[in-house]
C-alpha cells in the first residue's frame, strides 16, 4: 500500500512538472527563436542528463541491437516531441490549467481506448460504464476550465 503511494506520489509531482515545464520551454522559445528551437534544447537537455544518469548507474556504455528492436518502439521519441512542441506553442494561447485539463482529458480517452484493446499491453482491460463515467466527467472538466 505504501509503495503504491509513494508511485501516485512521484506521478503527481511529474503532473506537476509537466504544467511549469511548458511555461518554461514557451519562455525559451522567446530566446532561442521559437517554439521548434525550444523543443530542440529541451530535449538536448534531459538527453545529457538521461546520458549522465545512465552512466552513473550502470558505469558503461553499450548501444542496443537497433535490428532487433521493432520499428514502432522509435515512435516514442517522435510522439514526445511533437507533445513538447505542442505544449510550447498553447500553453501562452490557452493557459496552463485549460491547456492541461485538455491534455489529460485526451490522454485518458485514449488509454482507455488502448486498455480496452489490449494494444501494447498484456491483457485488455474492458471498458465499463464507471471508467466511462471517469473520463466524461474529466472531458466537462476541461471544457469547463477554457475561455470562451
Amino acid at each position: 500500500m505504501l509503495l503504491k503511494l509513494s508511485y501516485i506520489l512521484w506521478a503527481a509531482v511529474a503532473g506537476m512538472f509537466v504544467a511549469s515545464q511548458s511555461l518554461i520551454n514557451a519562455h525559451l522559445a522567446k530566446f532561442v527563436g521559437g517554439g521548434l528551437w525550444a523543443a530542440f534544447y529541451s530535449f538536448l537537455v534531459g538527453t545529457i542528463i538521461l546520458l549522465v544518469l545512465n552512466l552513473a548507474v550502470s558505469r558503461s556504455f553499450k548501444l542496443p541491437p537497433f535490428a532487433d528492436i521493432p520499428s514502432y518502439a522509435w515512435l516514442g521519441g517522435a510522439l514526445g516531441a511533437f507533445f513538447v512542441f505542442t505544449m510550447i506553442m498553447l500553453v501562452t494561447k490557452l493557459g496552463v490549467a485549460a491547456m492541461i485539463s485538455v491534455v489529460v482529458a485526451g490522454q485518458l480517452v485514449s488509454a482507455l481506448l488502448l486498455d480496452h484493446y489490449g494494444i501494447l499491453a498484456s491483457e485488455p482491460s474492458p471498458i465499463t460504464w464507471t471508467r466511462m463515467l471517469g473520463v466524461t466527467f474529466l472531458i466537462i472538466g476541461a471544457l469547463l476550465t477554457q475561455k470562451f
